[in-house]
């Protein structure tokens, strides 16, 4: 099974020091709802995506608080590793614009 990962940011656009939330949901884990799925962030960096936090679905959802340092283009994406009920799967990847 081919879990599906979704994510969104709460504004396209922030300022340095500002926080943003992204959230999104889990769903064809073959396991129920996906509560206590272990979900991690990415950051791309040039052209490697660098892993930063992780966290447990609740149902099938999940959020992250981002508090962009630097100014330019942040781009992160939610992956899930494969277990013996799923594959592993990738969001698509959310820009959020840091002035």
């Amino acid at each position: 099974m081919t879990p599906t990962l979704t994510l969104a940011a709460d504004v396209d656009h922030v300022d340095v020091g500002d926080r943003v939330t992204i959230h999104g949901t889990l769903t064809n884990t073959g396991t129920g709802t996906g509560t206590g799925t272990r979900v991690c962030r990415q950051q791309l960096v040039g052209t490697r995506w660098h892993a930063e936090r992780c966290t447990k679905t609740n149902a099938g959802r999940f959020s992250f608080v981002l508090r962009p340092g630097a100014r330019g283009v942040l781009r992160t994406r939610v992956v899930v590793a494969a277990t013996t009920s799923h594959y592993a799967a990738a969001s698509p990847t959310v820009r959020i614009r840091v002035r």
